[in-house]
């Protein structure tokens, strides 16, 4: 087998004339118009339309990209999907589209050719899945992780029952906390500090469990142009992983590869032609000449004008809370373990000062709304500028993309599962796939 890194969780895998690549994202921004790839991909998009099976892992749009699969030839192409509710847009669209499509279930093995097989592994959460990828005529395996974070169980499973010869690790993601945070940046640092150290164990013992042989760190293959700071904050460089890795008490050997970058593990040969960034401050200057190209800084001013162009519809807005109070009971109803406290939080349109107010009493286990602040003191202080609510509520934007970084936030006190069910609940008051802002995407290549 024979892998070439693409770009993010894009990676293709070769064997005699059979080839896979998973979750091809081609397109820009995403999340939100925040995010852009980054470094650019080194390939050729010819490379990897080819191919004859597609993978995709679950339905966030650096994975699922639909103007990225209609690159494909869709008669010669088979795409596999976890058969999870969740991917239930993903299919729609395949089938609008007359894409050939399997549904794979958790644990369960498709046969590609007379070459290789890929198997799926369910995430608990029902979001994502991993796979595995097996050459038929040695038996060696590939693990590909996605975002996808497996029990101990499934992943002692898998090292169990597979022969994981190499593994493609997610290492250490982004998110609102803290760079949306209303704190100084001294302390957003020393959260980054013990965020990466948990992320770097959590990534060791993801691999010993898998008992692989070697691993390729992937993520964070996106950045910030509309926000500098965030460059600096948020994330992780692989090459510190790589370091943490090497020092730690295992044998599992690193391949740094990045986008071009192929190991052929039938030849061992490993075609590395990439330098990995060792300093974030090189990210930061980087992507400021980035955002200085024509293409993309009149990308960027498309984005913002049209952001703002929307106006927030009161009387929606009303209705959007409702949803929004009676999602949150129902996640809080489901969630295992809760804090016995009451909990309030403020959540503010600005500049227009739009409150509402949402309470968790814990006797009843329920929380309640209310329109309006009338309490001095809240857990959580969440604000957003109305007209992005406004563009989630026309469906330029979807409601989880305004979770990267687009909320200010205010919380004293530590995180809770209370919260949690809060910020899950926003997630999925406008869940589509096919947002307006795609309109404005272009291709990175």
């Amino acid at each position: 087998m024979k892998i070439q890194y693409n770009s993010h969780a894009s990676i293709k895998v070769t064997q005699d004339d059979i080839s896979i690549v998973t979750d091809p994202w081609f397109f820009e921004p995403i999340y939100g118009g925040m995010m852009w790839q980054y470094p650019r991909p080194k390939i050729n998009i010819k490379q990897m339309i080819d191919n004859k099976v597609v993978s995709i892992s679950h339905f966030h749009p650096d994975h699922f990209c639909p103007k990225s699969l209609n690159f494909f030839n869709k008669q010669k192409t088979l795409v596999l999907i976890p058969n999870l509710e969740s991917m239930k847009v993903c299919e729609d669209f395949l089938r609008k589209n007359q894409f050939k499509y399997e549904k794979i279930n958790d644990k369960e093995s498709y046969d590609i050719g007379n070459s290789l097989s890929m198997t799926f592994f369910h995430c608990d959460n029902q979001v994502d899945s991993a796979q595995i990828i097996t050459s038929k005529l040695n038996l060696e395996s590939i693990y590909n992780m996605n975002d996808c974070f497996l029990d101990k169980d499934k992943l002692c499973e898998i090292g169990t029952k597979f022969n994981i010869k190499h593994a493609m690790i997610f290492f250490m993601g982004v998110g609102p906390f803290p760079g949306s945070f209303d704190m100084p940046m001294e302390e957003k640092f020393k959260i980054i500090s013990r965020k990466e150290a948990a992320a770097y164990e959590r990534a060791e013992k993801t691999l010993e469990h898998l008992k692989a042989d070697t691993f390729t760190a992937y993520s964070n293959d996106m950045t910030w142009l509309r926000r500098s700071d965030l460059v600096l904050l948020n994330g992780s460089l692989k090459s510190k992983f790589y370091k943490y890795m090497k020092n730690a008490k295992n044998d599992i050997k690193s391949i740094p590869l990045e986008s071009g970058d192929s190991i052929d593990f039938e030849t061992k040969k490993v075609n590395i032609n990439s330098n990995l960034i060792e300093d974030k401050s090189i990210i930061s200057m980087e992507c400021k000449v980035l955002a200085k190209e024509k293409t993309i800084s009149e990308q960027i001013k498309k984005i913002m004008a049209k952001e703002k162009s929307y106006k927030i519809d009161l009387p929606k807005l009303n209705s959007d809370m409702d949803i929004l109070c009676t999602t949150y009971n129902r996640l809080i109803k489901h969630k295992e373990s809760l804090e016995k406290i009451t909990y309030k939080i403020s959540l503010n349109f600005l500049p227009e000062n739009f409150n509402y107010q949402f309470t968790f009493e814990p006797k009843e286990k329920k929380v309640k709304i209310s329109k309006g602040s009338d309490s001095n003191y809240f857990d959580l202080l969440v604000s957003i500028d109305s007209y992005l609510w406004g563009a989630v509520q026309q469906n330029f934007y979807n409601s989880e993309d305004l979770l990267n970084c687009r909320f200010n936030i205010k919380r004293d006190g530590p995180f809770t599962n209370i919260e949690d069910c809060f910020w899950d609940s926003i997630s999925e008051i406008y869940k589509s796939n096919f947002s307006l802002i795609q309109d404005l995407q272009q291709s990175v290549y």
